[in-house]
C-alpha cells in the first residue's frame, strides 16, 4: 500500500510538469519573438534547451544510483521551477539562453530518475502498467497544458499570469514530492563513495551493461530516430499539404489524438505484463512505419485526424513498452541497483534523436522532399524493430537466471 501512495502521489507531482513543458513550444518562440529577438535567435533558444537535458538525463540516472532518487527529482522539480521567473524578470538574449540552458538541464533530469523510482517500487510482473499509468498522466498533461496557456494568455495583455502559473505550479509539487514522496533506492547502495565515486565508478558502470542492454539501446535510438525525423516538421507539412488549414484544425490534429495514449497506455502495459513486451514493442513500431508510408498521401483533413490517432495509437505502445522492458532487462540481468543509469541512458538516447532527427528531417524536406521524409523514416523504423528481435524477452532472461540459480 505504501508503494502505491508513493507511485500517485509521485504522478500528481509529475502533472504539472507536463502541463508546464507541453506549452513551452507554443508559447517561448511568441515571448522570445515580442523581446525583440530574430528568428535565428529564437532558434537558437530552443535548440539550447534540448542539447544540455540530453546529458543531464544520462547524467541525473547515474547520480540517483549513487546518493538516491529523491534529491535529484527534488533539485530538478525546484530548478524548474525557478526558470519561469526568470524568463519574465530578466530579458534579453543572453539572460535567455542561460535560462534556457538551466531549464533544458533541470527539466531532463526528472524522468529518468521518476521512471527509476518507478522501476523501484513495481516488480517486473506490475511495471508495465505502472509505466502506462505513468504515460497517462503526462497525456493529461499534454491535453490541458495549452488549453490553460491559451485561457491565461487570451485573459491578459501580458505573459504575467502564464509565467506565474507555471512556476507556482511546479513548486507546488517539487514541495509535495519534498515530503510525500519517499526514498525508494535500497539503503545499501546510498552513499557508497569508495565504490561509486568518481570517472572510474561511471566508466565501471558503463562497462557492465551487458550485450542485450547495449542491442535494445542500439535498436530505440534507430526506431526513435525515425520517429523524430518527422515529428518536429509534421506541422508544416499539415499546412502545405491540407489545402485551407487553420490554427483551429492544427490545434485539433494536435490535442485529440492525445486522448488515445490516456486511455490506451496503462492497457497496454498491462496487457504486455502478461503476454509479454517484446512482440507488442516489434508490432507497435511496424504499425508507427505503416503509417509513415501512408502520409505519402495524406490530402484531406480527415485522413490527416485518422493518421494523427494512429500514430498515437501505436505510440502509446511505444513509449509505454520502451521504458518497461529496459526496466525489466536490467533488473534480469541483475542490473537493478544501475536502473537509474540505464533509464538515463536510454532518455539519452531519445533526446539526441530528436537533435539528430530534426537536423536530418530537415535536410531530407529541402532537398527531396516530404514524401522522402516518410519513406527514409519507416526504413529507420522498421531497421529499429529488425535489431529489436535479437532482444531476449525480458521474463524468459528471468526464468533462465532462476533456473541457473536452482
Amino acid at each position: 500500500m505504501r508503494g502505491k501512495a508513493n507511485f500517485y502521489v509521485l504522478l500528481l507531482s509529475m502533472v504539472s510538469l507536463w502541463v508546464t513543458s507541453s506549452t513551452i513550444y507554443m508559447v517561448l518562440p511568441i515571448y522570445f519573438k515580442d523581446s525583440g529577438l530574430s528568428a535565428s535567435d529564437i532558434g537558437l533558444l530552443i535548440a539550447l534547451g534540448t542539447l544540455p537535458g540530453s546529458f543531464s538525463a544520462f547524467i541525473a540516472g547515474w547520480l540517483s544510483d549513487r546518493i538516491g532518487r529523491k534529491p535529484i527529482l527534488i533539485l530538478g522539480l525546484f530548478l524548474y521551477s525557478s526558470c519561469f521567473l526568470l524568463f519574465y524578470f530578466f530579458k534579453g538574449f543572453w539572460f535567455f539562453a542561460v535560462t534556457r540552458f538551466i531549464e533544458g538541464v533541470s527539466y531532463y533530469v526528472i524522468p529518468p530518475v521518476a521512471t527509476a523510482i518507478i522501476s523501484d517500487l513495481f516488480p517486473p510482473e506490475g511495471r508495465g502498467q505502472a509505466m502506462g499509468l505513468y504515460q497517462s498522466a503526462g497525456s493529461v498533461g499534454r491535453i490541458t497544458g495549452p488549453l490553460i496557456a491559451g485561457a491565461l494568455l487570451s485573459s491578459s495583455t501580458s505573459f504575467s499570469s502564464y509565467f506565474l502559473f507555471c512556476s507556482l505550479s511546479v513548486f507546488v509539487a517539487a514541495v509535495s514530492a519534498t515530503i510525500l514522496v519517499k526514498e525508494t533506492l535500497p539503503h545499501e547502495t546510498v552513499h557508497q563513495p569508495s565504490r561509486w565515486a568518481g570517472l572510474r565508478g561511471f566508466r565501471s558502470s558503463l562497462s557492465k551493461m551487458e550485450r542485450p542492454i547495449v542491442a535494445f539501446y542500439t535498436a530505440s535510438f534507430v526506431q526513435s530516430l525515425g520517429r523524430t525525423g518527422v515529428a518536429p516538421l509534421i506541422s508544416v507539412f499539415l499546412h502545405e499539404r491540407i489545402v485551407g488549414i487553420g490554427w483551429m484544425e492544427m490545434s485539433l490534429l494536435f490535442s485529440i489524438p492525445q486522448v488515445i495514449p490516456l486511455v490506451l497506455s496503462p492497457i497496454a502495459g498491462r496487457l504486455s505484463d502478461r503476454i509479454g513486451r517484446k512482440m507488442l514493442l516489434i508490432g507497435s513500431i511496424i504499425g508507427l512505419s505503416i503509417v509513415m508510408i501512408l502520409y505519402v498521401n495524406c490530402g484531406t483533413f480527415s485522413q490527416a485526424l485518422i493518421l494523427r490517432g494512429a500514430e498515437a495509437f501505436f505510440h502509446s505502445f511505444t513509449m509505454t513498452l520502451s521504458t518497461a522492458y529496459i526496466a525489466d532487462l536490467l533488473t534480469a540481468l541483475g542490473h537493478q541497483r544501475r536502473s537509474g543509469m540505464g533509464l538515463g541512458l536510454h532518455q539519452f538516447l531519445t533526446i539526441e534523436t530528436s537533435t539528430l532527427g530534426t537536423i536530418y528531417g530537415g535536410y531530407v524536406v529541402e532537398s527531396f522532399g516530404f514524401n522522402t521524409l516518410f519513406q527514409v523514416a519507416s526504413i529507420l523504423l522498421v531497421s529499429g524493430s529488425l535489431l529489436l528481435t535479437r532482444v531476449p524477452e525480458p521474463r524468459t532472461l528471468m526464468r533462465r537466471e532462476a533456473i541457473q540459480r536452482e
